[in-house]
């Protein structure tokens, strides 16, 4: 690694996050326009779900695809192009209002977005020292988090003044100009200009397995699972807690997705307590596996007062996607950084980020269906459940994590 001074890092870590909090304008403010767009376009929750369904699977699918070319060709050239190709759907969902057309641009949208966040492991990983590293992988937490608050309170403000359209042509002019931004000064920094090797080769002096045998130390299928679990919890509840709001306690939809916005905000403290209560236990998977108990907790108070007290709703909706942010931090950020050394940090982000969004894509439709036919009841009992399932599948796999872990370095 190229040995860099404090202040380059510092900007380094900056740029990450920009580009990085700029991607998730581009990406929720379907999300966020989701009840206003079922209602100007006068179709279905399920249909109206449809395009962040396909995104999911589309941003799914990429990762692993955008993984593996993270790793092989300069990725601060494929960040650039899927900043510029996320602003080119942000533009022409805008100039073409059918649900048909919006399907179709969304799902091409989801794979612009999946060149990068693997990347952008690869150059944290790469350009930053350990400590810069563990801290921009918390910036960037939070920087996702910040960039999703400003989509939850934008997004209300184009609804009353300009149209839901605006909340799509905005983020595609922030995400164009934030591209050539992006490409200009990562340029000038040299950042991570080629390729690696990897896969049996060697990375810093030191032999790479084959992925396959190196899979095998880990306890990945409970480390995936969580992910899903992760994924399906976060993004369903975020997404589908306007509606709940409207359906529950009568608001508008203006003033539902506007308190979504404060998801979001507490994920930023929820954030910064996942990294405490991280160095206290020293192990990503235990941690993570006592945030899956904090959600279930949550999930169990949240369907007795159900229909009761919105504030009460909103703060126990408030914790338990918290804590998905939290786990995301464990096992999406911290984790690759352990692959790093072996050549492999964008491959193995892009396969632990895939995974999430396999859970996001069923939470997009599948919890809107439920909703429709079972109601509100049978969707937080789903959260409650899969909540339990992540601490198990967590907390009797940690031992494992802890050898490897201790292993690689």
């Amino acid at each position: 690694m190229k040995k860099r001074s404090h202040g380059e890092m510092g900007f380094i870590s900056f740029l990450c996050c920009l580009a990085y909090s700029v991607s998730y304008l581009a990406r929720l403010n379907y999300a966020a326009s989701l009840v206003e767009i079922q209602r100007a376009l006068a179709i279905s929750k399920g249909q109206a779900g449809l395009p962040v369904t396909g995104s999911f699977l589309a941003y799914g699918v990429g990762q692993l695809a955008c993984g593996y070319l993270g790793d092989k060709v300069s990725p601060r050239k494929v960040i650039f192009g899927g900043l510029l190709g996320t602003a080119g759907c942000n533009l022409l969902v805008a100039l073409f209002p059918r649900i048909e057309a919006i399907t179709v641009i969304w799902c091409i949208n989801g794979f612009f977005q999946s060149m990068l966040w693997p990347p952008l492991v690869r150059i944290m990983a790469e350009s930053l020292d350990e400590a810069w590293y563990r801290k921009c992988s918390v910036l960037v937490s939070l920087s996702s988090s910040l960039g999703t608050v400003a989509v939850y309170i934008f997004v209300p403000v184009c609804f009353g003044n300009w149209g839901w359209q605006a909340a799509f042509l905005v983020p595609a002019l922030l995400g164009a100009g934030v591209a050539f931004y992006w490409g200009y000064h990562t340029k000038a920094l040299g950042i991570c200009t080629a390729g690696q090797s990897q896969g049996g080769g060697r990375a810093g002096g030191r032999k790479v397995p084959p992925l396959r045998e190196l899979l095998q130390e880990v306890p990945i299928l409970p480390i995936l699972l969580a992910i899903v679990l992760m994924g399906t919890l976060r993004d369903g509840i975020t997404t589908w807690m306007p509606a709940y709001l409207m359906d529950n306690f009568g608001t508008d939809t203006q003033s539902s997705v506007l308190m979504t916005a404060v998801i979001p905000v507490f994920s930023i403290f929820s954030t910064l307590l996942a990294s405490l209560l991280y160095y206290r236990l020293h192990n990503e998977l235990f941690t993570a596996a006592w945030l899956f108990g904090g959600s279930l907790l949550a999930c169990i108070c949240l369907l007795l007062a159900h229909g009761s007290y919105a504030a009460a709703c909103i703060a126990l909706m408030m914790l338990a996607t918290g804590c998905m942010y939290g786990i995301n931090l464990m096992l999406i950020s911290h984790l690759p950084k352990y692959f790093a050394r072996l050549g492999m940090a964008a491959t193995i982000s892009g396969l632990l980020n895939a995974f999430t969004y396999v859970g996001s894509s069923l939470s997009a439709y599948c919890f809107g269906r439920v909703a429709e036919k079972s109601g509100w009841n049978g969707v937080i009992g789903i959260w409650l459940v899969f909540s339990a399932a992540g601490a198990v599948a967590l907390f009797g796999s940690m031992g494992k994590w802890r050898k490897f872990s201790e292993k690689i370095d």
